[in-house]
This record gives C-alpha cells, sequence and structure tokens, in this order.
C-alpha cells in the first residue's frame, strides 16, 4: 500500500494519504484488487468493470495453468470459489480466517491443498479474477477480503469487447505510442487477442513507425502531441513496482541497459527511480529512522546543482506527504 499511495502522490502533489484512504474506505470511489498480470492495483471503482470483464478470460487462463501444475482441477477451483462467496456471503473475513473457513470443508485434498494454504492469494483467486471479490478495510495489520457486489456500488453491465477496447484505449491514452507487445506485457493478454482489440478500434488508431516496429497511438492524442510543446522540466522520484516501469516490454526509451539490473531486481523487485524528462537517472531508497527518515539517492550519471535542487524538493514534499522530514544523501 504505501507504494501506492506514493505512486499516486508522485502524480497528483496535492493528494494526501488521508484522501486517498479515504477514497478507499469510505467513498469507496477507488477499489484494492487483483488486476494486470494478476497483480494487486488500485483501480477507479467507476472503471472496475471494464477491467474486471477485459482481462477475465486471460486472468482464468493463466490462473489455471499455475494451478494445473499443482494437482487443482477447474472442478475443484470452482468449487472452492462457491465455498468463497458463501462464506463471505456473512461479512468481511481476513485472508487465514477466509483460508480456514474453506479448507475445513474438507474436499481439497493433496498437492492442491498445499497449494490453497501457501499460496498468497489462495482460495480467493479464481473469485477475485472474476470480479467477484475484493478487498475490504483493514482491521489491524490484516487485510480482509469482500464480496464486491456488497463493498461497491452497482457495476454496469458490459461485454468482453467493448471492454477490451476501452482498457486498450485507457492503456494508449496514459502510455502510448506503445506495441502489441508492450500492451501483452503490461495487461497479461495474448497477441493474437491484442490484434483483435486493435482491429476493433479501427481508424481510432494511428501506427508511429519506432526502430522498424509499429507503435500505436489514440488518433486524438496524436493530433494533441503533435502540436505539444514541453518546456519545463519534468523530475518525480517514482516509488517501487511503480506503473510506469511496468508499462512497456521494452525499456530502452526510458532506461539505459546497462543499468537495467539496478531497476528491475531478482525475484521481480522493482526498484524506487529519479525520474528526469522521462528518462530513469538514478534509483533512490527510503530508511526511516525515529525522527526522520532518510533518501539515499543512487545517480547513474553526475548529477548538476540544478538537478540536486529538485530531488531535493521532490523529498520535501514526500516527507510532507509521509508526515516524516527526509534528509536527502547522493551516493558518489
Amino acid at each position: 500500500m504505501s507504494a501506492a499511495e506514493m505512486a499516486l502522490w508522485a502524480r497528483q502533489h496535492s493528494l494526501s494519504r488521508e484522501k486517498i484512504h479515504a477514497a478507499l474506505w469510505e467513498e469507496r470511489s477507488l477499489v484494492k484488487t487483483l488486476a494486470m498480470r494478476g497483480t494487486l492495483h488500485l483501480l477507479p471503482t467507476r472503471e472496475y468493470a471494464v477491467y474486471m470483464r477485459a482481462l477475465k478470460k486471460s486472468r482464468l487462463r493463466q490462473m489455471r495453468q499455475i494451478m494445473a501444475r499443482y494437482g487443482v482441477s477447474h472442478k475443484v477451483s470452482d468449487r472452492v470459489t462457491e465455498a468463497v462467496l458463501k462464506a463471505l456471503g456473512d461479512g468481511p473475513l481476513t485472508r487465514p480466517e477466509l483460508t480456514g473457513r474453506i479448507l475445513a470443508l474438507d474436499f481439497v485434498k493433496g498437492k492442491a491443498k498445499d497449494w490453497f494454504e501457501q499460496s498468497w492469494w489462495g482460495v480467493t483467486r479464481q473469485a477475485m479474477a472474476q470480479g467477484l471479490v475484493c478487498y475490504g478495510r483493514d482491521q489491524g495489520r490484516s487485510v480482509t477480503l469482500v464480496l464486491t457486489d456488497e463493498w461497491l456500488p452497482p457495476q454496469p453491465a458490459i461485454q468482453e469487447e467493448e471492454a477490451q477496447r476501452a482498457l486498450f484505449r485507457q492503456y494508449l491514452s496514459s502510455y502510448g505510442p506503445a506495441t502489441l507487445q508492450d500492451f501483452c506485457k503490461w495487461s497479461g493478454v495474448q497477441i493474437p487477442e491484442a490484434r483483435q482489440i486493435r482491429d476493433g478500434l479501427g481508424e481510432e488508431l494511428v501506427a508511429i513507425p519506432i526502430d522498424g516496429r509499429r507503435a500505436w497511438l489514440l488518433r486524438r492524442d496524436h493530433q494533441a502531441l503533435s502540436t505539444s510543446h514541453p518546456s519545463r522540466r519534468s523530475l518525480r522520484l517514482l516509488p517501487y513496482f511503480d506503473a510506469y516501469l511496468l508499462a512497456h516490454a521494452e525499456k530502452e526509451p526510458f532506461l539505459d541497459p546497462k543499468h537495467y539490473k539496478r531497476v528491475f531486481r531478482q525475484a521481480g523487485w522493482v526498484s524506487p527511480v529519479v525520474l528526469l524528462n522521462g528518462k530513469v537517472i538514478g534509483v533512490w531508497s527510503l530508511t526511516h529512522r525515529s525522527s526522520h527518515s532518510v533518501m539515499q539517492v543512487e545517480p547513474f550519471r553526475k548529477l548538476s546543482k540544478a538537478v540536486r535542487v529538485l530531488i531535493e524538493k521532490e523529498a520535501i514534499s514526500l516527507g510532507s506527504f509521509l508526515g516524516k522530514s527526509i534528509q536527502v544523501a547522493f551516493k558518489a
């Protein structure tokens, strides 16, 4: 959650953690759930149905491929999902509580039971992939799970093709120009399916040649970008696992290959980065102490005084957001 909160701060400095928490737990205009690539995301509630419907088929396919390796059949996973929905019908449950209730029914045996016990999302994985379950308000340090139709306002019915086109528009609006491979890497959708989605948008798209590959951009954005003239220097401190770093299969446009392993580390770990005019120029980390926090900045090249000042200003803003002063230390 701290990474998700800082990702929102990086894009809108006027936000507070209190506003984010209110949007999640009071207004419920944000929803915490599994989405792209089966990973944790905060989504706008008004777009929840689009994401769930567009990704449902690919997520179920990927999930079942993984579960099959552990001896979990479709029949068992469906039965587990039915039991999860019934259990949550009585109200929110923490993950251990829910797992305990389902496995106590004793219809999951052997290797399959081991998977449901040890996998983090375990018994809820299929229900979340189908958009039937999401996260509710935390109980102390424990997350809770809830039925989506009891937690969120009524969601609009939307057909799969319409949802997929809407998601592709959203993606290109944020990350275009992008190739189909980029979209597939980001979403988990397979290439044949992505081609159908692209073809369904027809004249809404413009093809952009990038290094011998065809990338795509919304026509409306192409017109706007063609007449734009960025002039202000932009520096951002992006947190762990930031969406900007995960939106494209090819990282070279914003990251020098020789620094790749300093950002994309082992076990899927993605480092916090310093972003200058859209390019990664270093990584950073935060150590919390009793009276303050220390930000260690490791630049990939020597930084000018002006860039250091920009980093220090961002650190002040981040400290205000986190409610703790931050001292910046630059590694030589």
